[in-house]
């Protein structure tokens, strides 16, 4: 068994080993259809994807070749050993099964584990990326400017802004302070004599008191005049005005065809109506069926009859 070294992932690897007989010890050819398959750490799980076998290589009896394939989509993974074992053939007639042909690790490197993974497809390409020494100059010069001009910001700032912000605090008068604040005169004892008096306030509380008064007295007029008035304008209908509204029901206004039977407690409008539908449409009864229709011809109720010779019946429509 051979120690095929530390690979990263994604990585292809080529390694050869040999088969011999067991009794003289000479190369001979791994046969019986011959497979690699791959062991990750401890897992009993068998890789086979991403791994080709080639018994006899180059037509050499005994030289096997195998190419594995070590991306994570094989079931690959970082900081882990492989192992490679011999899971289907024989040699010279006997099992080959268990044999371990090859080893190797994944990300183990002390290397590897400084570097870590990279970031794009390989560490030379990393590296490649990175600023070229004109580019890192260029980003060097730009930072050089900017920090003169904050430089020159801060200088200014320290000469000419802040002690004339300075002075501009102290030049502040209690005059400029109240102006700010809102306040028209000089002190707060000028502001409290400007309240209202308590007569000023009795003043007004009286004015309003003479306005609720009003406002009630429009109220008590409104109950006992107006309300009582619209009353009595509504009993004042004449026999005449009622006789008017009860012709134009029963001479103008029309209803309209039923589509069903009337409930079992229909309005008079329905039971009218259902009334006069039977009497004036279409109707057909047959020996089974009693049939009323609309105006238009179409059933809207049926009803079950039958004769025994004794008895006619009329079920209830529906």
């Amino acid at each position: 068994m051979q120690h095929l070294g530390d690979y990263e992932l994604g990585e292809t690897v080529d390694f050869t080993f040999v088969t011999t007989e067991p009794d003289t010890g000479a190369p001979a050819t791994l046969s019986g259809t011959p497979a690699i398959s791959a062991y990750v750490g401890n897992s009993v799980t068998q890789i086979t994807a991403g791994i080709t076998l080639t018994a006899d290589f180059d037509s050499v009896t005994g030289l096997n070749h195998v190419r594995a394939v070590l991306t994570s989509g094989n079931g690959y993974a970082d900081d882990t050993d492989i192992s490679f074992v011999i899971t289907t053939g024989t040699v010279d007639g006997n099992s080959a099964v268990g044999y371990v042909v090859g080893r190797l690790s994944l990300g183990r490197a002390s290397s590897y584990l400084r570097i870590g993974a990279p970031a794009g497809a390989s560490v030379s390409a990393d590296i490649a990326a990175l600023p070229t020494a004109a580019e890192n100059r260029t980003e060097m010069d730009s930072n050089s400017t900017q920090l003169a001009a904050i430089v020159a910001d801060t200088a200014e700032l320290q000469t000419d802004d802040i002690p004339g912000l300075i002075a501009a605090l102290n030049d502040l008068d209690a005059a400029a302070i109240r102006t700010a604040l809102g306040l028209a005169t000089a002190n707060l004892d000028t502001q409290l004599a400007a309240l209202p008096t308590a007569a000023e306030n009795r003043a007004e509380m009286d004015s309003n008191s003479t306005q609720l008064a009003a406002i009630v007295a429009d109220t008590g007029e409104l109950q006992t005049d107006d309300v009582p008035g619209l009353i009595a304008a509504l009993n004042d209908l004449s026999a005449s005005e009622v006789n008017d509204e009860v012709v134009d029901v029963l001479k103008t206004d029309t209803i309209s065809e039923l589509s069903g039977v009337p409930a079992g407690t229909p309005t008079f409008e329905d039971a009218l109506m259902w009334l006069y539908m039977q009497a004036r449409n279409e109707r057909t009864t047959t020996a089974a069926v009693d049939t009323v229709k609309n105006d238009a011809g179409t059933g809207i109720a049926t009803s079950a009859v039958s004769d025994d010779g004794t008895t006619f019946t009329r079920g209830e429509y529906s």
